[in-house]
């Protein structure tokens, strides 16, 4: 991880897959059992505030059936915004961004 410093905290049962894509930006908290699974980069701005379980997921596989046989899957890079608080990524799926497509998203 790079950027971390006295100012990011990260509480017990956080999992990523390298770390090495991950970037802070200034201070952060994340809280309880959050996953990063950091294929691609994943940004996180100063005074983000995550919420407990959330996921940051930067790879998926198609959701055409075909494709998916074939071993098709996307990765993008997250990138959140400044003064982030909450749960930013909540939705009706789960608590977390799935990349449904290639494209770059930004939070």
């Amino acid at each position: 991880m790079t950027g971390h410093n006295e100012y990011v905290f990260i509480e017990d049962g956080f999992r990523c897959s390298f770390g090495k894509n991950i970037r802070f930006h200034g201070m952060a908290m994340i809280n309880y059992d959050c996953t990063f699974l950091d294929t691609n980069f994943i940004d996180i701005g100063s005074c983000a505030l995550i919420g407990p379980a959330c996921k940051l997921i930067c790879t998926n596989h198609s959701i055409d059936p075909d494709e998916r046989l074939k071993g098709v899957f996307y990765m993008a890079g997250i990138s959140d915004r400044h003064d982030v608080c909450g749960n930013i990524l909540r939705d009706d799926r789960a608590c977390g961004l799935l990349h449904p497509s290639p494209l770059y998203l930004e939070l």
